[in-house]
């Protein structure tokens, strides 16, 4: 039996391509190989399936979150973690237990000795996650896929429901060259006994889904369901949703963003097709009420106000600059700590930061061997910002900024996950 350490060494001894990201022949044999020694334990519950390139993490969640204010048990499985890799696995919206990974962990190792090739990181949480959840009876599995859809680690689980929540241009290094093969390559998680319910009525990705699924188990955003009102809250946002089964009035959503009345439309459609039926008004404000999502414009701190938020590609930062625009409204100055890893777009990122938006842009480098050069962003916001300055460490970066802000300032941390969980980890010591 494992220890949590030395399961976590057996874990980090596996290529891991989060951190080292390349094209590699598709193919789901291995994974379906594992799973099958494991006795195949992602067909042991009922599952709903998540894909798209923005607001599946929090999509996710909500979907969690629904179905645990029902009173069923939910393992929910998802990607990056912030601060702590049991993030990942959750049982009714707790991460797993160290002892648990431990466990389960080990019980996936033994298996790997009977297969004549070596796992991958992923592959290994992801059989762990599925095994963690048939051990623990759970009866909804919420899995969130790691990059696409086709060829995901997840994609040997059937989902019952299957949901996309939007398709725009990120990973084309990966999943690309084109849109195309992005929307492609999400809706292949749609399978035969999967509804489908799609976050966004973009065209593109609305006749992919059709190609795959009947018109009668097809949901469309702002055609099927939607919201009538989405508007700020103390602590959140206020939304009246509407789907075709119900429709639910001045629902109080715990996280910011005007997005985010997008995703939890999306997920109470999902859950709705889940069960076949409408859900009770206070099932869906029980669930919205208190979610809290690490590095999802999180407030970490006041005075000056501090947020996280792990925006790392075009749409996800346009998106948070509207929102930090519409929602926090400050009498000082913003101040922007941004750091990205290599293969993003960087121009359509650095724009919206710069300009009007920032007093000050400081720059620093996540702690990843994928991390982009500090001087290179450097170079691209000395073009837009009004002040650009280079940290040597994410704390360093925090430094400046406190040193630079006065009490009535916001100070911005964006980009990377990587940047997002050293900066959390940094700044929850010093408000201790």
């Amino acid at each position: 039996m494992f220890s949590y350490k030395q399961a976590l060494d057996y874990l980090d001894s596996h290529i891991n391509y989060e951190v080292k990201p390349e094209r590699v022949a598709p193919s789901l044999r291995r994974m379906q190989r594992l799973a099958h020694l494991l006795g195949d334990p992602q067909a042991t519950y009922p599952i709903i399936h998540v894909t798209g390139t923005n607001g599946k993490g929090s999509t996710c969640r909500m979907i969690s979150a629904l179905v645990a204010s029902k009173g069923l048990s939910v393992g929910t499985y998802s990607s990056p973690h912030v601060e702590d890799i049991r993030e990942r696995i959750s049982y009714n919206l707790e991460p797993i237990s160290e002892s648990d990974m431990a466990r389960v962990l080990y019980s996936v190792s033994l298996t790997e000795e009977l297969m004549q090739e070596k796992l991958t990181f992923f592959e290994i949480l992801t059989a762990a996650a599925f095994l963690f959840f048939a051990d623990a009876a759970v009866e909804v599995g919420v899995i969130e896929v790691g990059m696409g859809g086709t060829w995901d680690t997840t994609n040997i689980a059937d989902g019952q429901v299957a949901v996309i929540t939007n398709v725009s241009e990120d990973h084309l290094e990966i999943l690309g060259p084109t849109i195309e093969d992005v929307a492609r390559e999400k809706v292949g998680i749609i399978k035969d006994i999967s509804s489908v319910v799609l976050g966004s009525n973009d065209p593109l990705l609305v006749s992919m889904a059709r190609g795959k699924a009947s018109s009668s188990d097809l949901l469309i955003a702002n055609e099927d369901f939607g919201f009538s009102a989405n508007y700020g809250a103390y602590g959140g946002r206020y939304l009246d949703l509407w789907t075709p089964r119900a429709n639910y009035p001045k629902v109080l959503l715990s996280l910011h963003g005007v997005y985010q009345g997008e995703n939890a439309a999306t997920a109470v459609a999902a859950v709705e097709t889940f069960f076949d039926s409408e859900l009770s008004q206070q099932v869906v404000e029980d669930a919205f009420s208190q979610l809290s999502f690490k590095g999802r414009v999180e407030i970490i701190q006041r005075h000056p106000l501090v947020i996280l938020d792990a925006a790392h590609n075009p749409a996800g930062i346009k998106a948070l600059v509207q929102t930090v625009e519409e929602e926090f409204f400050i009498s000082g100055k913003r101040i922007v700590i941004v750091g990205l890893l290599k293969g993003r777009d960087v121009s359509q990122i650095v724009e919206p930061l710069g300009g009007d938006f920032s007093q000050r842009i400081i720059v620093c480098e996540p702690s990843s061997p994928r991390a982009l050069p500090g001087e290179l962003l450097v170079q691209q916001f000395q073009k837009v910002a009004k002040e650009t300055l280079l940290a040597s460490s994410v704390d360093n970066a925090i430094e400046l900024a406190m040193s630079m802000a006065s009490e009535e300032d916001l100070i911005l941390i964006t980009g990377s996950f990587y940047l997002i969980g050293t900066a959390r980890s940094i700044l929850s010591k010093q408000n201790q």
